[in-house]
């Protein structure tokens, strides 16, 4: 309702969630080990002693005695206690976007990699006059340490175009190169948006391209994203890799 609420002018609204709606999934023989090695609350009364009696119990052990890493499976939004949940919110966004001509963008953390994804109308249509095109934003973490190679790599090769429904696909974008949908590097985020200007070219897609854009470049409405990378020779160079993505203005669609 709140949102529904908001004034005409509001062209661009952002949707923080903690955790990313369009990333890759785990793998599911990985999942699978994990599950197995977790076990429940009744079964792994020895594997979670063991793990205490290690002493990395603080880090891998949930308060409620079972292994964080099954409590973080649980908590993204591919898990099966969610999948409705998701829906339901895309769905209502989408209708939203449709009756108001708002573009929605959700921006995300807690994965500690940079990512960009979108939920698009399938078949494709042009993306300034499609009310399902919404990006994914994820940028993490600004402190923590990415997680290991093969954990990144695992994931990558796991970014699959999914139906999310009838209409609507989901799925991962390559703008760290070729097959790279997960930057693994400690980042931040600067948004930014740019006036609209009545008359000026608009936006026809979003996604990444290296290098920044001053927003006084740009008189389209779009919203801009730059993530700032770090660089494997930070220390010695002093610079961030500057990756920017664009969201653009969605005109306001008078039918589905």
């Amino acid at each position: 309702k709140r949102i529904n609420d908001l004034p005409g002018t509001v062209r661009h609204v952002i949707i923080i969630a903690a955790i990313p709606l369009v990333h890759p999934k785990i793998p599911v023989a990985a999942k699978a080990a994990l599950s197995f090695l977790a076990g429940s609350e009744s079964n792994n009364t020895g594997l979670v002693a063991l793990v205490q009696a290690t002493g990395l119990a603080q880090s891998l052990v949930s308060r409620w005695g079972t292994l964080e890493i099954m409590d973080d499976l649980n908590d993204h939004w591919s898990a099966d206690t969610h999948v409705a949940e998701k829906a339901t919110m895309v769905h209502m966004l989408q209708d939203l976007a449709l009756a108001r001509g708002f573009r929605f963008t959700f921006l995300s953390g807690d994965v500690h990699v940079a990512a960009v994804g979108h939920f698009q109308t399938n078949p494709p249509r042009e993306l300034k006059e499609d009310h399902r095109f919404m990006l994914q934003i994820t940028s993490s973490a600004i402190g923590n340490l990415p997680p290991p190679d093969a954990v990144t790599k695992a994931l990558n090769a796991n970014a699959q175009i999914e139906q999310f429904d009838p209409e609507t696909k989901e799925c991962m974008d390559n703008v760290f190169g070729p097959n790279q949908v997960l930057r693994a590097s400690r980042n931040w985020l600067l948004a930014m948006e740019c006036p609209d200007v009545p008359g000026a070219p608009v936006t026809k897609n979003g996604g990444g391209e290296n290098g920044s854009v001053a927003d006084n470049e740009r008189t389209d409405g779009a919203l801009l994203f730059q993530f700032r990378l770090e660089h494997p020779a930070y220390k010695e160079t002093g610079q961030p890799d500057v990756l920017e993505v664009v969201v653009p203005l969605l005109v306001k669609p008078t039918s589905k």
